[in-house]
């Protein structure tokens, strides 16, 4: 019984360390292929580019760029990766073969499942992009008021403006994150339902700094949903009863904000509702952003 255990396990090793073994060496063998095939092109032409460009290509140059598609569409299988260089030159090759006279190779089926690889690719690959964006903003914000008669109670600061900024996306076709910043300058309607104390101020200036750390998931390559944890430094010009006296005029608070996008081409859509803890209050905006 512990012979026949030991036996299995010899085995089993055996034949990991044979598919491990296999694996390498068809690994190995595909790159030595490429590179014959890199080296006989560039050796004759000097590069891809060039060869593509003459009007007609010999038979045997044709069937050197037949085993190269072949080449790279089991190599995009294998590591799902492809470099931009072997993407270029694989859409010039698909491009010219229209003009090839090959009976014996099927160009029309290795270009349609080499497209249909850079497709799947381009899909599971992260792009990164920047942006710039405008936002129209609107929460309100809760201050704590002692009056002259030494009464404290909360005020809300109904505050609204745009927020500018930018920041940049890291994303592929399915999900992504991102991280962006913007500057907002507000004004803000101060004790407009107030009930215990008697005070308001309208047109106040309110400068605030806004971080977002969106994740999203696109259910379309167009469309976009999220949640993005944010930061907010917030500054408010209040003035003070006679007497009395405002507080948490400056503040930093956390929050989230769910989100939805539209993109069209580089213009992006977004709207989002959220909470800022410290607030006490929702936090509703409504945005654009253009994509570099």
């Amino acid at each position: 019984m512990v012979l026949g255990k030991y036996y299995g396990k010899f085995l089993l090793t055996l034949f990991v360390s044979g598919n491990l073994i296999f694996g390498y060496s068809e690994a190995s063998e595909l790159l030595k292929s490429i590179k014959i095939i890199d080296d006989e092109i560039k050796g004759k032409f000097s590069s891809y580019e060039k060869l593509l460009e003459q009007d007609t290509l010999p038979v045997k140059i044709q069937i050197l760029l037949y085993k190269k598609i072949k080449s790279l569409i089991v190599q995009v299988k294998e590591k799902s990766y492809i470099g931009e260089n072997d993407k270029k030159i694989a859409k010039l090759i698909i491009d010219k073969a229209e003009d090839f006279e090959l009976e014996d190779y099927d160009f029309d089926e290795v270009s349609e499942e080499m497209l249909l690889s850079l497709n799947e690719i381009e899909k599971i690959q992260f792009k990164l992009n920047y942006f710039a964006s405008v936002h129209f903003i609107t929460w309100n914000y809760l201050l704590s008021m002692v009056d002259s008669q030494g009464r404290q109670a909360g005020l809300y600061s109904k505050e609204k403006g745009p927020c500018i900024g930018g920041g940049l996306n890291y994303s592929n076709h399915y999900w992504g994150v991102s991280l962006s910043g913007c500057y907002a300058y507000m004004a803000a309607t101060v004790g407009e339902d107030s009930t215990s104390i008697k005070y308001s101020q309208d047109n106040v200036s309110v400068d605030a700094v806004v971080f977002k750390f969106p994740i999203f998931w696109k259910p379309q390559d167009d469309i976009s949903i999220g949640v993005a944890p944010l930061i907010i430094y917030h500054r408010g010009d209040y003035t003070a009863p006679v007497g009395g006296q405002i507080m948490d005029e400056n503040d930093i608070s956390v929050g989230y904000v769910v989100r939805g996008t539209w993109r069209l081409s580089n213009v992006e859509l977004d709207v989002g509702l959220g909470d800022v803890k410290e607030y006490k209050s929702g936090l509703w905006e409504l945005g654009l952003s253009y994509s570099f």
